[in-house]
């Protein structure tokens, strides 16, 4: 037999085996069975499948006219059946390959199809993402108000603690003008100048400990080779300032912090000692911790 007859034979064989391969392929089931992306994916397999069966009956042609051409050299032995199948499933997966990235590209130029199920699953998801922003903003929104009812009942409190005072002001001045001064007993008033006298004792102990402890120091920024004698802080001037402003405005007890004027350690030595704090909205605002006790 001559050989353009055995390798014609060889070709149609292949191919031939090959098609009753690749007829036999697996369906495999999956969650997307029956949806439109499922759809879509099944077309593009098709597509596939399509393109593949053309291009091995152009194969086919080519093979007979290089035969017909006496264009075709035998190079080496002819191949067994094993590496028959292994080449066609070779040639398969990169001309797959190919037409897989080809038709991924044209997926991502596709227009959006005006169907009506797509503009539905769109609205669907814009409105899980609208839900899900919206419960964002509601627990941010109860965190606000627990906020407000915390600030609103020590509010409250303050403002009964004032009535209270006032009343107790209002009684006496009513009680003075009227002519009836009370007379303060004598163990009262020897009370009172005890209470003095200790508090006077008290202050200049804090006084003698801050000096001793803690020393005149240069603000932060200062020049350390030539400092001017508005370059230092004293941390009792501080306490001093504190304090006052907790007596004169208990409503607003915050002390502005000006950059230039005092030294941060000993700012965090009175917020870590518990003896100040911070103003939650201006890191520059200082207050006394409150120190009054409130029945529970």
């Amino acid at each position: 037999m001559p050989i353009e007859d055995q390798l014609r034979e060889l070709v149609l064989k292949t191919a031939k085996q090959f098609d009753k391969f690749a007829s036999t392929e697996r369906t495999i089931s999956s969650d997307d069975d029956g949806t439109l992306h499922g759809d879509f994916l099944d077309q593009i397999i098709a597509k596939q499948q399509s393109d593949r069966d053309a291009l091995w009956e152009e194969l086919t042609m080519l093979e007979t006219q290089c035969h017909r051409a006496n264009h075709d050299q035998v190079l080496a032995d002819p191949l067994t059946k094993d590496q028959q199948r292994l080449a066609a499933l070779v040639y398969e997966s990169q001309e797959l390959s190919k037409e897989a990235q080809v038709q991924e590209n044209c997926l991502e130029a596709l227009p959006e199809a005006p169907h009506e199920v797509v503009a539905e699953i769109q609205f669907r998801k814009h409105l899980v993402d609208m839900i899900q922003q919206l419960r964002v903003m509601l627990s941010f929104m109860h965190d606000q108000v627990n906020t407000a009812m915390a600030d609103k009942k020590y509010q409250a409190q303050i403002l009964t603690e004032t009535e209270n005072v006032h009343d107790a002001l209002l009684e006496r001045l009513n009680s003075i003008q009227e002519g009836n001064v009370p007379k303060i007993p004598v163990k009262m008033r020897q009370d009172l100048n005890d209470t003095r006298l200790k508090y006077q004792r008290l202050m200049d102990c804090l006084i003698d400990f801050l000096d001793e402890h803690f020393p005149p120091h240069l603000v932060d920024g200062a020049d350390l080779d030539q400092p001017e004698e508005d370059s230092f802080c004293e941390l009792k001037y501080i306490l001093e300032d504190l304090m006052n402003r907790a007596v004169m405005n208990p409503n607003n007890p915050y002390v502005q912090l000006e950059p230039g004027t005092f030294w941060t350690p000993y700012i965090e030595t009175l917020i870590k000692a518990g003896v100040a704090e911070r103003n939650p909205k201006d890191p520059l605002s200082l207050a006394l911790v409150d120190f009054r006790l409130y029945n529970t």
